[in-house]
């Protein structure tokens, strides 16, 4: 996902698509609380150089050269 983007969406829009994208990364809906989705709501909006996001199922997503980027389906 583009942070530039995200950036420019209304805060309840934009979390909705993070968590919609969280899911379809894998993340369990059911374990899929308001926390994670605050994390990375932060590598969007207030991102100092933070390291990765853990999100439930062991799923990491990091803050790279302007984008999200999710775990790596290659392994």
């Amino acid at each position: 996902l583009v942070v530039a983007a995200l950036a420019g969406l209304a805060p309840a829009v934009r979390t909705r698509v993070l968590h919609a994208w969280a899911r379809e990364l894998g993340a369990s809906p059911a374990a899929l609380s308001h926390r994670p989705v605050e994390a990375l709501d932060a590598l969007v909006t207030a991102w100092h150089g933070q390291g990765e996001v853990h999100l439930p199922g062991g799923l990491r997503v990091a803050r790279r050269a302007g984008r999200l980027t999710g775990p790596d389906p290659a392994g």
